[in-house]
Parts: structure tokens; C-alpha cells; sequence
């Protein structure tokens, strides 16, 4: 008999959790697991009502994270239809309590809340982590932060690293167009993600090479700041701020290399997705235990320290000698598709819900 597994996250917008949930829903074998992804918002870019393959998606409606009536109707929506695995994606304290009671094995996802918002993720956990009886997280590092704060977690917690499509995320087929050299960037404009520093890398790069254009894809609440800086700044003929869109492996393709510049990070998704396109990264160190997933990834490279001018210094070496970069970006995609490949973690997590079952 299939098991019935409910996801629960927020919203459809075009960040990590987003694609992470579309990949696992396309990659789990549905005759083992009956998907249901529960959006407590809306849908958005990446999931919508009825677009998600091999999974039914439903938008819950909520308005915030404090709305009573509707954690009412979701926990009664999940007595109602008694999932044999509830896998939650948020720490909301209503969620918590309408997960509360539920005769379904309960999986808590670690998403990085715990290094982003650590005093509410904190709370959330002494009032609600002994509801769960699985953990799961993506890195060494932030098991070792969940078990040393969250004595639930400790001999519950497995490693997952976040799926990369790559059947869908290929390198460009063919010879390019002539066009600008690209660097490119994608994820939510929030603080975490540090803009500023890529812009200030940016104008950098431009100081010394006036023949690149900057490409970042995403949306939130920084965007009106970006814009203020790329004026400011005098660059907006060379950088642009791209709409999401669900095509990411076209954004991937029309790139020369991705400049990673997070300052808190649990993995960094775009960092294989980009590989997996064929395209060099340049990565700054980043809280979090992102920059020890990648250490073994052929096209990855790092900077010792954060920092515009060692960044810029590091991106023109490396666009110095691009057809070597590029060698390198295709030789890693071997490595993301054994280590991070859809149907990789599928196998891994399908294990987790085995054993939750």
C-alpha cells in the first residue's frame, strides 16, 4: 500500500525550499509515495495548484503566521485525511500545534531557519520539537548545531542534501550566439543573500572589464534596495534584476559563471543547479556549512575571506581563462549527479520514509 505523505510549506516562490519540494515531487516513485504539497499561503512561481507533476497541490490561504482559524482547518484537514508522514517545511507555532496529536510520523525539514532566525527557530523547537520523531538536515555542520541545541534531535536527524534536476538542468547545447560575457546570480532578494556584496563585486569587475553584464534572477523585499544601488552605483547599462521564472536552467545556460556571495547558507542550491548547466562558480565563505558541501566539486572555487576586491580579483582570474573554467564546470556535473542528483536524494529520503513509517 502507497504511503500517503503531506509536505507543508509556506508559499510557491522561486527559492531553495520551492524547487526542492518540485524536484522530490517528480523524482519519489509514485507507486510507493501519494504526494501532497500544502501551501499554507499561495502558490507562486514554481508551485500551483494542479502544476506540480506527481503531486496534488493545495493553497491553504493563510495571510500570516498567527491565524487561528486556519490552523484549525488544517488540523482538522489532517485528521481528515490521515497522512501516514507529515513533513514540515516551517516553524510556525500553529503549524506545531496542528501537527500536535496527529496519528502520522512526523519529519521537521531544517532549512537553515536555525543559523537564519535562531532565537524563533529555538522556541519553536522547545515548544514543538518533541512532536517529531525525524530530523533532517543538509549538512554536518547544522546536524551538529540541531542536536547541540535540540535534545529531540539527537540519534533522530539524518543528512539530506537538496536535489538538483539534472535532467532538466543541462549545459547549452551548441554554439552560442555572440553576446556579452554573463554573471549571474538567482535567489530571494533578503539579507541573507547579500546583494550588496555582489553589486559592490560587480562594480568591481567593472572598473576592469567594461565588456560584462550581470544577470540576478529572484524577487523580495530588497529588491527596491538593489534597484537604489545599481543607480547609484552608475551600473545599470551592465546589471539587471531578472523576474523568476519556473525555466531556470535557461537563465543557467545564457551564464559565463555564477558568483555566489550568501552570507548565511545550510547548502546554496543555485551552486550545483549552475554546475549541472556546465557553468564555473566563485563562492565567499558563508555561515551555515554551505562551503564544505562543494569542496570536491570540479568548476567550484572559493575565496579565503569575504570581500568585494578578493571576489572581483578572483572572478576576472577565472574569466582569464574561461575555456579552463568551463572544463572544469563539466567535469564536476558528474559529481553533483552521483551526490546531489534528483533520483539520488529521492532514494534517500524514500529511505527516511520508510523508516518513519
Amino acid at each position: 500500500m502507497k504511503k500517503r505523505i503531506a509536505h507543508i510549506h509556506w508559499s510557491g516562490d522561486i527559492g531553495g525550499v520551492e524547487r526542492w519540494i518540485r524536484t522530490i515531487a517528480g523524482a519519489l516513485d509514485p507507486r510507493e509515495f501519494d504526494l501532497t504539497i500544502l501551501l499554507l499561503n499561495r502558490g507562486g512561481h514554481l508551485l500551483a495548484e494542479g502544476e506540480v507533476a506527481g503531486a496534488n497541490v493545495v493553497e491553504l490561504g493563510w495571510t500570516s503566521g498567527w491565524s487561528p482559524r486556519k490552523a484549525l482547518q488544517l488540523r482538522a484537514r489532517l485528521k481528515r485525511e490521515s497522512f501516514d508522514i507529515l513533513h514540515n517545511h516551517v516553524n510556525t507555532w500553529l503549524v506545531g500545534w496542528a501537527l500536535s496529536g496527529q496519528r502520522g510520523a512526523k519529519i521537521y525539514h531544517e532549512h537553515g531557519l536555525l543559523l537564519y532566525d535562531p532565537e524563533r527557530t529555538l522556541r519553536y523547537y522547545g515548544m514543538w520539537g518533541g512532536i517529531y520523531d525525524r530530523f533532517v538536515v543538509t549538512n554536518p555542520p547544522m546536524a551538529e548545531r540541531l542536536e547541540r541545541n535540540v535534545p529531540r534531535s539527537r540519534g533522530r536527524t539524518a543528512l539530506l542534501p537538496n536535489p538538483t534536476d539534472t535532467e532538466a538542468l543541462v549545459p547549452s547545447q551548441g554554439s552560442r550566439p555572440p553576446r556579452p560575457t554573463t554573471i549571474g546570480g538567482l535567489g530571494r532578494h533578503n539579507e541573507e543573500k547579500d546583494w550588496p556584496l555582489f553589486l559592490r563585486t560587480a562594480a568591481r569587475i567593472l572598473r576592469a572589464r567594461d565588456d560584462v553584464v550581470f544577470k540576478i534572477m529572484g524577487d523580495g523585499p530588497l529588491k527596491p534596495l538593489l534597484r537604489a544601488m545599481i543607480a547609484e552605483m552608475g551600473v545599470r547599462e551592465h546589471v539587471h534584476l531578472i523576474e523568476p521564472a519556473p525555466d531556470v536552467a535557461s537563465f543557467y545556460q545564457d551564464l559565463d559563471l555564477l558568483l555566489f556571495t550568501s552570507a548565511e547558507e545550510d547548502f546554496g542550491m543555485v551552486i550545483p543547479e549552475a554546475i549541472a548547466c556546465g557553468v564555473p562558480v566563485v563562492m565567499a565563505p558563508t555561515k551555515g556549512g554551505a562551503d564544505t558541501l562543494f569542496g570536491e566539486v570540479s568548476g567550484v572555487s572559493t575565496t579565503r575571506r569575504r570581500g568585494s576586491e578578493e571576489l572581483a580579483s578572483h572572478v576576472l582570474e577565472r574569466l582569464n581563462s574561461l575555456p579552463v573554467a568551463r572544463a572544469e564546470a563539466t567535469e564536476g556535473r558528474a559529481v553533483v549527479e552521483s551526490r546531489f542528483g534528483a533520483s539520488s536524494v529521492a532514494s534517500q529520503l524514500s529511505a527516511i520514509y520508510r523508516q518513519a513509517g
